[in-house]
């Protein structure tokens, strides 16, 4: 499993390019704001494919 911090670039598993905005202690980890399109986003863990900046 990936964890990712604030901040972090990650990709999903969908293709998806993201900015982890806020990290929360249950699932959807994560709150993200996509890449292409600035719409934000809920990610579970197990969605993230890898990170691609490390903030």
């Amino acid at each position: 499993m990936i964890e990712a911090k604030e901040y972090d670039v990650v990709l999903t598993k969908s293709g998806i390019e993201a900015t982890i905005i806020e990290k929360y202690d249950s699932e959807p980890l994560y709150y993200a704001q996509r890449s292409d399109d600035d719409e934000l986003i809920s990610l579970k863990s197990d969605e993230i494919k890898k990170i691609i900046f490390k903030a």
